[in-house]
């Protein structure tokens, strides 16, 4: 498949030759055919009709803050779709989900896809009834993903230890964290909401790479979740030999998600021994949401 999304600067090219990146401004934007052609979705948002990258039909929708382009949301055209949730599709919407996540793999190499520009991802909302490629344009001062050899609990205190020397754990406080080289690479999403989350990435040898978001309350953290990948994950081969076929696809990515809830365990009871782990400090568990087709380890701090 040809590369249409540059790893190195984030910009999006269509086949007809536009593009769309973080140095774009909404007046250049509308200024170009592309955005002439656009839909508004209000004050700084436009919509674009299907337009081809890499030879695949997507519709994309663009944000604008403070006239620079902040956010992209790509949605890949399905030979069918719904046009009323009569004739909606839950396996049609997780088949565009695993298209997305095989798209991203062959457009920007294994995930996570964290980058200096910004960050992209593949997102199912089962309450929307929809998926979408959200594309997020954010400079870094800092590597985004980080490489590591090991990640281990501490059944003691519950802290989650790196091999590098990071310690994550009841006792960290949000300023703390920030003033860490994990926290400096961390994007913090609203700042005035006393509650907030952090993303840290971080891989590990032989293509296993861990996701882990730490919820804080003001100074508290009293959450981290966790994610696993496994080093084909996702399958991309699998995905795309039932490419045209959206029940089978579906199928694959709840059991790739049933795959990672398995390492999840697997990984636990190395730590932990096996279940209930419940702690003077709090509780860990490993969970799997069919709703929201999703496997998390879970550690809650008293």
């Amino acid at each position: 498949m040809r590369a249409m999304m540059d790893g190195t600067s984030g910009e999006i090219r269509f086949d007809t030759g536009e593009s769309l990146g973080p140095a774009l401004t909404q007046q250049a934007f509308l200024a170009t055919p592309l955005g002439a052609s656009a839909s508004s979705l209000g004050a700084s948002g436009f919509s674009l009709g299907p337009r081809d990258i890499a030879g695949q039909s997507f519709v994309a929708s663009l944000w604008f803050v403070a006239d620079a382009l902040r956010r992209v949301d790509l949605s890949m055209v399905q030979p069918v779709e719904a046009t009323s949730w009569d004739d909606y599709s839950e396996d049609r919407e997780l088949a565009r989900k695993a298209k997305h996540d095989a798209w991203l793999e062959e457009q920007l190499g294994p995930s996570p896809w964290r980058l200096f520009w910004g960050d992209a991802q593949s997102d199912w909302d089962p309450r929307g009834g929809s998926s979408n490629i959200i594309i997020t344009y954010e400079h870094r001062p800092a590597v985004a993903v980080f490489d590591v050899q090991a990640v281990t609990l501490d059944a003691a205190t519950g802290d989650i230890a790196l091999d590098t020397g990071e310690r994550l754990g009841r006792g960290l406080a949000r300023t703390q964290f920030l003033a860490s080289r994990l926290g400096a690479a961390a994007r913090l999403a609203d700042p005035s909401n006393p509650r907030q989350s952090f993303p840290v990435d971080l891989c590990l040898p032989g293509g296993t790479a861990f996701r882990l978001k730490l919820i804080f309350n003001g100074e508290k953290l009293f959450e981290v979740v966790l994610s696993m990948k496994g080093a084909d994950d996702p399958p991309v081969a699998d995905y795309r030999r039932h490419w045209d076929d959206d029940a089978a696809l579906a199928r694959r990515l709840r059991d790739n998600e049933l795959e990672r809830k398995a390492r999840h365990d697997t990984w636990l009871d190395g730590q932990l021994g096996s279940p209930p782990r419940s702690y003077p400090w709090g509780k860990i568990g490993s969970g799997y949401d069919a709703v929201f087709v999703r496997s998390d380890v879970i550690v809650e701090y008293a």
